[in-house]
């Protein structure tokens, strides 16, 4: 192989590439999306999220509290999120203190639980952003976070955790997120087929967006600029 001309090999590598994203950029569905798009899309999530809760409200609140019960609450309070917030895995990255240059999770005395992300792919392009967690989502945030507080060491700030009581990992909540969505909606659902369902569900607001910042020749962001409000 190291004696053949490097110049063929690289021009079919760029052929190669070339064609990978002119296919994607038709938006199709993959063959894997396909075998697992579940039936509802976006919202299969929510309804997995309380079928989960249903089957394990009283292994949960049944009985001292307790690290494996927490891992079971945490289980739907990871889905709960992911119907509302299609994150990545970065879930497992966020501290409940305002720890300098981390995303934290923000808990007011009153009013929505916040997302504060100032680690992320596009933070150079983006800047931090502040997810705001709806009113049903934040009842349910608030009741896992009083729970936790029995259970784990207050000098662990880190908001998801193992069975052994340390960090969650990303690779770890795929996992558990993957392995839970399998038994429930029997599909091999991870974050990113997650997002590109929250995609697909609100694709006419992309498009609409998209469109108008468009005709005014700007980008999203600078589009906003224009917004007046009363």
């Amino acid at each position: 192989m190291l004696d053949k001309n490097t110049k063929d090999w690289f021009q079919r590598m760029v052929a190669d590439t070339e064609a990978y994203e002119k296919n994607r950029a038709k938006n199709k569905k993959s063959p894997t999306e396909k075998e697992n798009w579940p039936k509802g899309g976006w919202h299969a999530i929510r309804k997995a999220a309380n079928d989960f809760i249903k089957r394990n409200r009283f292994a949960i609140h049944n009985g001292d509290p307790s690290l494996k019960k927490l891992y079971l609450y945490q289980t739907y309070i990871v889905l709960r999120l992911f119907s509302e917030i299609p994150f990545r895995n970065g879930f497992a990255d966020f501290h409940l203190t305002d720890v300098s240059g981390k995303n934290y999770v923000s808990v007011p005395k009153k009013g929505s639980i916040q997302f504060v992300v100032r680690e992320h792919k596009n933070v150079k392009s983006m800047g931090e952003k502040k997810i705001k967690v709806s009113r049903g989502g934040t009842t349910q945030l608030r009741k896992f976070l009083k729970f936790r507080a029995e259970v784990v060491d207050n000098k662990n700030d880190h908001f998801l955790n193992t069975l052994k009581g340390t960090k969650m990992t990303r690779s770890a909540l795929g996992k558990m997120l993957q392995r839970t969505l399998r038994k429930l909606l029997n599909k091999n659902i991870g974050s990113r087929l997650i997002r590109v369902l929250a995609a697909t569900e609100n694709r006419d607001s992309i498009e609409k967006v998209s469109k108008l910042s468009d005709s005014l020749l700007h980008t999203t962001k600078q589009s906003k600029e224009y917004v007046r409000k009363d």
